[in-house]
């Protein structure tokens, strides 16, 4: 998704970066020949206005993205429908375009604040495959949306490809990007070397799309001022989140086979220098080969990391750190701090005694108490 490694910038013009978050990756892009480009249909550009509708009955589909905007107003993604909620996820409204509600084929979503934001499904063009992905856009909520397409994936050959779940993400109203996952026919995990991951930029708000080559990683680690004693140790870069239109934050976890430590690095300047932020080792050993599985949360007002048995919350930039012993699940698998207090997640609850698979839900969950109590979102 990269053809360069080089300061991140964000100028535009003959030969602009791009700087592109997507993933688990900020990507920069340098333009310098022409590249596939998919541009917005006149024809189906737009889809109805329609006013917020409440919950479908049915069956609602599997949560696969969800993300808090403001302490009441947020965002939840299931493979049918789009909803939204300004109450914290008490009630909730379906802004779900109409030509896909229901329809099983919603990839990924990201919103920038409450009314503006971008959704992308696919659209089969054959009983099992979808070479192609719309992407929809709105600056009003969900109540009204505008449509563009991304370039159609390759045949494949012999292997009928299908483009899989996408992660989206806009560093700002025009700057953004989408990589995509690549299965088989119905979408089935496919073993390809090297894996596809095709990846599209934006820098007109999803009005186009241009293709971009896949590079790893974001932030080459030797720009990165790395402690001392963590350069010996294996290093997997988080995504970089921008709490500002110049400061970006990037976590990166080092580990070892029995050790983890995330440490959070800082840029002012949109990320063409960086420097050292705050470091937060795991004081806790794991046997070897055992998943260390270290989750973490950036926002403006918070970060939060998730260790197996804690939440660490800090309210300013990791000089001091509120230590959390998290109940009400199981397992929880991701986490979104908005404030230090609001939070959302997506875990495993107990619904009733015992250890029968059918007394265990996966779904949404939040917390209001900086992540102590964990309870279900219902839908």
């Amino acid at each position: 998704m990269r053809t360069a490694r080089r300061p991140l910038s964000r100028g535009l013009g003959l030969g602009f970066r791009r700087i592109i978050a997507v993933s688990s990756v900020l990507v920069v892009a340098t333009s310098c020949a022409t590249q596939p480009r998919a541009a917005e249909t006149l024809g189906s550009g737009s889809a109805p206005s329609l006013a917020a509708k409440p919950l479908p009955s049915g069956d609602r589909g599997q949560v696969s993205r969800l993300r808090l905007v403001t302490s009441d107003q947020g965002w939840l993604l299931t493979d049918r429908y789009l909803l939204s909620t300004n109450d914290g996820g008490t009630t909730w409204l379906d802004i779900t375009p109409p030509r896909v509600a229901g329809s099983k084929r919603l990839r990924g979503a990201f919103f920038l604040d409450p009314r503006q934001g971008w959704l992308m499904a696919a659209t089969p063009d054959r009983p099992n495959t979808s070479r192609t992905m719309t992407v929809f856009r709105t600056q009003d909520g969900g109540i009204s949306w505008r449509t563009s397409t991304l370039p159609p994936l390759p045949s494949g050959g012999a292997i009928a490809y299908s483009y899989g779940v996408a992660s989206l993400t806009f560093v700002d109203s025009q700057h953004g990007s989408a990589r995509l996952s690549v299965g088989g026919e119905g979408n089935q995990y496919l073993v390809i070397d090297p894996t596809p991951m095709p990846t599209f930029a934006t820098t007109d708000g999803g009005r186009s799309w241009s293709a971009v080559p896949p590079d790893y990683p974001p932030v080459p680690i030797a720009n990165l001022p790395v402690p001392s004693a963590y350069r010996p140790d294996t290093a997997n870069e988080g995504m970089v989140v921008f709490v500002s239109p110049t400061e970006a934050v990037l976590p990166v976890t080092f580990y070892t086979d029995t050790t983890s430590a995330i440490v959070f690095f800082i840029s002012e300047d949109a990320g063409t220098t960086w420097r050292l932020g705050a470091s937060l080792p795991d004081p806790n050993r794991f046997p070897f080969g055992q998943d260390q599985g270290i989750m973490n949360s950036v926002a403006s007002q918070a970060w939060a990391v998730l260790f197996r048995d804690r939440i660490e919350v800090t309210d300013d930039r990791g000089r001091t750190w509120k230590t959390v012993r998290p109940t009400g699940f199981e397992l929880l698998n991701t986490i979104d701090f908005v404030t230090p207090d609001v939070a959302w997640g997506l875990g495993t609850y107990r619904v009733c005694p015992g250890s029968a698979q059918a007394c265990f839900k996966e779904g949404p969950m939040r917390s209001r108490d900086g992540g102590r109590t964990w309870s279900p979102l219902a839908l």
